[in-house]
Parts: C-alpha cells; structure tokens; sequence
C-alpha cells in the first residue's frame, strides 16, 4: 500500500515537472512584440514610426537604446541622422552603426 502512494506521488510530481518543463518557459515578461534601437553611431539618430506602428517618434543619442511596441513580424520606420548612418535591420533589433568606408 505504502509503495503504490509513494509511486503515484512519484508520477505526479514527474508529471508536474513536465508541464512546468513545457508551459512554464511561456513567461508573460516574453517580448515578441518588441524591437530594440541601439544608437552604436557617433551621430544622433531620429527615428519615425511608418505606416501601422504605434510607437511614438524619438530620438538616440550615441551610445542610447530604446525599445518599442512592434505591430507586425517585421518593423516599419524612417529614420534620419546628423550625418551618414547605416543600418542594420533584424527581427527584434535595430542597430545604427557609422559607415565602414572601404
């Protein structure tokens, strides 16, 4: 009897610890919707929300991020700088970069 109680706790604990294991890497601090600027240009950068963002217009100053609600897969946005800045555009970031002059 006690050997079938301490089985079932056993099974039920390994079964609880595989839902937390599947389920619980779902955290509601898990930002998809987010896309991250980062200013690594030596110029400050103003950035535009394009057609259906909702984030509202800012500027980076060198060496700042900031992060911003994205509406869709993919961000869309204007930008524009005091001087040449190039651009490199991922998913989740954004990164602003001086031009490599070759």
């Amino acid at each position: 009897m006690k050997n079938s109680v301490r089985l079932r706790n056993v099974l039920l604990a390994a079964a609880a610890a595989a839902a937390v294991a599947l389920f619980g890497c779902n955290s509601s601090d898990s930002n998809d919707d987010e896309t991250k600027f980062v200013n690594e240009s030596s110029a400050s950068v103003n950035v535009t929300p394009g057609t259906g963002e909702t984030f509202v217009a800012f500027s980076l100053a060198p060496g700042e991020s900031k992060k911003v609600k994205r509406e869709g897969d993919e961000i869309d946005f204007t930008f524009t700088s005091s001087q040449k800045v190039a651009d490199v555009v991922m998913p989740t970031e954004v990164i602003f970069t001086d031009p490599i002059n070759l």
